[in-house]
């Protein structure tokens, strides 16, 4: 795939997906393959996934797809909860302050990868997302120091989510602050997932009570696979 053609990673996906079709247990997101074992205990669930990883192999070597060795890993257990990429965390902890308009760019969509896992992190940011803003001068000030090492701070204090279980109920929690919204999906006071978002220039004019009804849309909207066609319940944070 040439790298530059803005059609590439749409393109890419089509045929990641026609490659796993029809393999069960085994899913594509973005440009990484996960295979999922099941199993009532650690051991069923290993030997599910070796033989879906077996199976997959064998696709692949059937539709001459290559896999890049250095970036497989295998027998990764996620039984205790859902937790990022340790390497992508390490990586955020590791970084110094941005010099530059595009590296407050790159540290922004860096850190948003984690977003589910960072509660209230476009209001974090948002000192750091106004360098970027058009016609914005570059100064690095105290300011945007704090959101930085306020923002690795919460990188560092990532904790395990459970998982989704459907039998359990649901709660939808959502704030309107000056700057943004803030959602969380929560299982018996247990997070599932975290979201938010900066307002618009418009927004920012809206009442506080048409601010709330727009943080429960939002969540709602964000949360709208674990929310859709069940019932749950929504309060202020």
């Amino acid at each position: 795939m040439p790298f530059g053609r803005t059609s590439a990673p749409e393109e890419f996906q089509r045929r990641q997906h026609r490659v796993i079709e029809n393999l069960p247990g085994v899913v594509a997101i973005h440009d990484d393959i996960l295979v999922i074992g099941n199993g009532a205990t650690r051991e069923e669930a290993q030997r599910d996934h070796d033989v879906k990883v077996h199976a997959l192999m064998r696709r692949c070597r059937g539709k001459n797809t290559t896999l890049n060795a250095d970036k497989v890993k295998l027998s990764c257990n996620e039984d205790e909860g859902l937790k990022p990429d340790p390497d992508k965390v390490r990586a955020i902890l590791e970084m110094s302050k941005s010099t530059d308009v595009a590296a407050v760019r790159r540290l922004i969509g860096f850190v948003n990868y984690l977003q589910r896992f960072l509660p209230n992190l476009s209001g974090v940011c948002e000192p750091l997302r106004k360098l970027t803003h058009k016609d914005t001068a570059w100064r690095w000030t105290e300011e945007q120091q704090l959101a930085f090492d306020t923002m690795k701070q919460l990188v560092g204090e990532i904790t395990i989510f459970k998982y989704y279980q459907p039998s359990e109920e649901l709660t939808l929690q959502c704030n309107a602050s000056e700057k943004g919204l803030g959602a969380v999906i929560s299982q018996n006071g247990q997070p599932l997932a975290f979201a938010s978002r900066a307002f618009s220039r418009a927004e920012v004019n809206y009442a506080q009570i048409e601010k709330e009804l727009l943080a429960v849309l939002f969540g709602l909207e964000k949360f709208r696979q674990y929310t859709h066609g069940r019932s749950s319940s929504a309060s202020p944070i």
